[in-house]
């Protein structure tokens, strides 16, 4: 069972990416964690506490994820690919919550952001040795992030909706052009 302190946070986390950082008071955060305001407040006094606390849980998420992109060329442009295309999991909920806190203001989080994008592509570029492999990765990655967001949001609305990703036919075909540059 997960500790009050991370419930918290999966609370704070779920108002921010559903109803927005100016909806997002103490008393939603402790109903949605199911513990008292009291309860909230002896673990983070404030919201700026709270914004901290979720900024570090996410920078060591950020960490985490970089680290996965360590190996030879080819396994880090295929990580990073397929790791774009899916959404939903803990980093993508943390990274939305960042992204609310960071366009209401928070530099902490706009750096924390900074940070996983500069660390993504640094080691993209370290595995790849091409500055443009990387960059192209790196905003490929960026747009199948951003289709796969769209899709799944909309798949049981607009089920045409899934045609704005690639096969994985085409994800392979993807990897392979942006691997046959680093040859010439």
């Amino acid at each position: 069972m997960s500790s009050a302190r991370d419930r918290i946070l999966d609370a704070y986390e779920e108002s921010l990416t559903t109803v927005g950082v100016a909806a997002t008071t103490l008393d939603v955060v402790a109903r949605i964690a199911g513990v008292s305001k009291g309860g909230l407040i002896y673990h983070f006094p404030s919201k700026e506490a709270l914004a901290d606390a979720l900024i570090e849980r996410f920078t060591g998420m950020a960490r985490a994820s970089a680290e996965q992109l360590q190996g030879d060329a080819a396994s880090t442009v295929r990580h990073f690919i397929e790791m774009s295309s899916s959404v939903g999991d803990e980093l993508d909920t943390a990274w939305l919550a960042a992204m609310n806190l960071s366009r209401n203001g928070n530099q902490s989080a706009t750096r924390a952001i900074l940070e996983l994008e500069r660390s993504w592509h640094d080691a993209i570029l370290e595995s790849t040795g091409s500055p443009l492999v990387a960059h192209m990765t790196k905003l490929l990655g960026d747009g199948l992030y951003h289709s796969s967001s769209f899709v799944t949001e909309s798949r049981e609305s607009l089920p045409e909706a899934a045609k704005l990703l690639p096969s994985d036919e085409e994800r392979e075909e993807i990897i392979r052009t942006l691997l046959d540059l680093l040859d010439d």
